[in-house]
């Protein structure tokens, strides 16, 4: 079974992890089979589309959501996951078992949960792009960064939304934010609110500003289509580099909730050279799990476009699609009744 770069099949070569093993889980939808091997990946198609408005419940489905169909009976085989060195893969015998383990949101205090749903971030993102658009706000490009001059209004929120970075000044009447490449092109190309323009003030059409990003950041098309990805959903983004990843997904203000997920970008021929060895793979489980957080693989699939000049424009999004896997650890001691459970079966 073949499945987005990676592929299912027994393999006896690789040696399995000391101390563990390893389970993926598999949801394709609630009607079809749940597969988990104790490094859990779990698949989803459910992706929303980018254009598509986003629900304003502030209890986001997870980004692998609608991942709640119940397995009709169980099954114990064994299998192996392949990853070729062009399609970010691993490779190691695994057991499969069926299950599903959702890690909860972890709200920070008493009464978080009530605040969030009382304010849906959908809400203050649409009142963020009417400020914005009232103003004909321009950003103004900064190396690998763009910033924003902005009133109290559009200050308090960009923070509610949690867009940008604020930068101190002088000036206290007066409020700049920082935003990395992906905010400020979602800002201007997914939302419409806002313009940008260079350090001469010349305004910067969304062909000529995508240009400028992928020359900057040589996986924006990548980076930019998973973060837009899992913002058109209601998730808040921030990024994941003290953790070892490329984003952190909150499902609400990062003040009232812990964030959720740890998410890697992957995409057909990528060479970030990520999780194709044991060892990397294990450190990232690691310190996923040390810090409460399910790792996110969001593999962009980009349907054979991976040559040079075949995302010249950003019209090339649409074209693309993501799947989402979620990996977790499994260790058979904890799941020691369910064993007992397969054995009498």
């Amino acid at each position: 079974m073949k499945s987005n770069g990676i592929s299912h099949g027994t393999n006896h070569s690789s040696p399995k992890p000391s101390g563990e093993s390893v389970n993926i889980r598999k949801v394709e939808t609630s009607d079809e089979k749940q597969e988990t091997f104790g490094v859990k990946i779990t698949d989803q198609e459910t992706v929303s589309p980018i254009g598509k408005t986003p629900k304003p419940e502030p209890s986001n489905s997870s980004p692998v959501s609608a991942a709640s169909g119940s397995a009709s009976h169980e099954e114990n085989v064994n299998a192996g996951l392949h990853m070729s060195s062009n399609t970010n893969s691993f490779r190691s015998p695994i057991n499969i078992q069926r299950s599903q383990v959702v890690m909860g949101p972890r709200w920070k205090g008493k009464g978080s949960e009530a605040k969030a749903l009382a304010n849906p971030i959908s809400n203050s993102i649409s009142d963020l792009q009417s400020s914005l658009l009232k103003s004909n706000s321009q950003g103004i490009l900064s190396g690998c960064s763009v910033l924003l001059a902005t009133n109290p209004q559009q200050t308090e929120l960009l923070n509610q939304t949690c867009f940008g970075r604020p930068i101190i000044t002088v000036d206290k009447h007066k409020q700049w934010f920082q935003f990395t490449l992906e905010e400020a092109f979602y800002l201007c190309f997914s939302l419409s609110c806002m313009k940008i323009v260079d350090g001469d003030h010349n305004l910067k059409s969304n062909d000529e500003l995508w240009e400028y990003m992928v020359s900057k950041q040589p996986y924006f098309v990548n980076s930019f289509k998973a973060y837009s990805h899992l913002r058109v959903k209601n998730w808040v983004v921030r990024s994941g580099c003290q953790y070892g990843v490329d984003f952190v997904a909150y499902r609400h203000h990062p003040s009232l909730v812990h964030s959720e997920y740890g998410v890697l970008v992957f995409s057909d021929g990528n060479a970030n050279n990520r999780l194709r060895v044991w060892s990397d793979f294990q450190c990232t489980l690691r310190l996923c799990g040390s810090v409460a957080k399910t790792l996110l693989i969001l593999h962009v699939n980009r349907n054979g476009e991976n040559g040079i000049g075949s995302c010249s424009s950003p019209s090339c999004l649409d074209r693309f699609r993501v799947d989402e896997r979620t990996i977790t650890r499994w260790s058979p001691e904890r799941c020691r009744e369910d064993q007992q459970y397969l054995c009498k079966s």
